[in-house]
């Protein structure tokens, strides 16, 4: 356990080297391809699915292996007065190994069902691997942006409250202006408190991902691959159908269950034949030759043992249990394919509906900009305001809140968009190409750059 650990920190330390190497990137800021790449390396997870397909490749072993006969050694030395009692052997070999069972056949497939349906389960488990690491990347890129964008608004925010207090203080404005104005500043401090928590929690969620740790965890916006075109909305759920692991898994996993059940009720009132060998090197000692005529050291017996099992009840209840675990399965088989069929649909209009919710939020925000830019300039030309009377600095600060407050809700609403691809693509199995592309490519930001703060 120890070697696993000191060499997954290795690979690590090895990826991040190449990482910091790879462009004139500060030492710190790792690339979307290759936090992806260090979550798979180093998720416990993984490991876990791998340590399960490795016993049942183990169990599948096992139920072939019963055909090879088994040899064992043995000694039985022990002193005799009078009649001889037990076996005198100095040294006693013992084979032993299936010929025929009804069952078996059935045990076989069902261990190699199993082994399919873990290597599956380990599939499904590296997709969902690299889904929480990209999901955990693109909406910590989304919230360092939206961070940025926040403190230019609170910036703005501070400077509002002071031009209010200065006209409060003149008699121009009302005391309850200056309320508003510190309610806004406060609002402006909360959201980007809350931001700066989220923003820490996905950076130790990261770290522990990728073994990177979390106080030096920046990424890289132009790392991000573009997202793929969907496929035609009427082949999403077939797509879906066809690529989940957890479909094949719980597939492979009811087969190896129905196998069983089949093998289980084939036991009772069908013949077992075992192979048996054994050879014993007998003792002198043991008053074997003054009771037996014709005694003699070496002895070898060689034979078949032939089992009938005529009346079992214990057997039949096993078949039965067997049943029930094979009844069990094809359920969550059909209840997963079910529930595939159902995310995919939701997922899909997820998909439409933060789109269209990012048009909308974007197109707010370039009007705000545009308004925030007039105003500017009628300000700097001394022209009147909306009001009618000149542009006042109260009325171009409130406007520079306005339009970071709707930039900031732009970023949110793009990160909405980008969680919902990013779920529809781990749903109909194209994410992990789409991520893994990220480390042999260097994609274009997929991301809109900050608006230019105004002055």
């Amino acid at each position: 356990m120890r070697g696993t650990k000191s060499r997954r920190a290795a690979a690590t330390l090895i990826l991040l080297t190449l990482a910091c190497w790879s462009g004139e990137r500060a030492i710190a800021q790792v690339s979307f391809g290759t936090a992806v790449d260090l979550a798979l390396r180093n998720s416990d997870t993984v490991q876990i699915a791998l340590a399960e397909q490795a016993k049942a490749k183990a169990v599948l072993a096992e139920t072939k292996d019963v055909y090879i006969p088994s040899v064992a050694f043995g000694s039985g030395l022990a002193y005799t007065n009078g009649f001889p009692i037990g076996d005198p052997s100095v040294v006693r070999f013992t084979g032993q190994g299936l010929v025929a069972n009804f069952s078996q056949p059935s045990y076989i497939r069902s261990a190699k069902a199993g082994y399919a349906a873990a290597t599956y389960s380990l599939e499904d488990v590296r997709r969902q691997v690299i889904h929480d690491a990209a999901e955990s990347y693109a909406e910590l890129d989304a919230t360092q942006k939206s961070l940025a964008a926040l403190q230019q608004e609170e910036t703005a925010a501070h400077e509002f409250v002071r031009i209010t207090q200065d006209r409060v203080d003149s008699g121009v404005q009302a005391q309850l202006d200056s309320k508003k104005a510190q309610l806004r500043a406060a609002q402006v401090r909360l959201r980007r408190i809350d931001l700066e928590g989220r923003a820490d929690l996905l950076r130790e969620h990261l770290a522990s991902l990728t073994g990177v740790p979390a106080s030096s965890f920046t990424t890289d916006s132009a790392s991000i691959p573009a997202f793929p075109p969907p496929p035609p909305t009427a082949s999403l759920r077939q797509a879906a159908l066809d690529s989940s692991a957890a479909i094949k898994s719980a597939y492979e996993m009811a087969k190896s269950k129905q196998y069983q059940a089949h093998g289980d009720h084939r036991v009772e009132w069908r013949p077992e034949i075992d192979l048996a060998l054994q050879y014993g090197y007998f003792a002198d000692f043991n008053n074997y030759s003054v009771y037996y005529r014709y005694f003699t050291n070496s002895n070898i017996a060689a034979g078949v043992q032939i089992t009938v099992p005529l009346f079992n009840v214990a057997l039949r209840n096993k078949a039965r249990e067997s049943d029930a675990d094979a009844a069990k399965a094809t359920h969550q088989l059909n209840l997963a394919s079910a529930q595939v069929s159902e995310q995919v649909l939701q997922l899909s209009r997820a998909v439409e509906q933060t789109d269209a919710a990012a048009e909308v939020a974007r197109l707010q925000h370039e009007i705000s900009s545009a308004d925030l830019d007039a105003l500017q300039l009628r300000a700097s030309q001394g022209s009147s305001g909306p009001s009618g009377g000149v542009v006042t600095p109260n009325e171009t600060a409130g406007a520079q809140i306005q339009e970071r407050g709707l930039y900031v809700d732009f970023l949110n609403a793009e990160w909405e968009h980008t969680k919902a691809e990013l779920s529809l693509m781990n749903a109909t199995g194209t994410l992990a190409d789409w991520a893994k592309a990220a480390l042999t490519a260097t994609p274009a930001s997929t991301q809109i750059a900050p608006a230019t703060p105004h002055n």
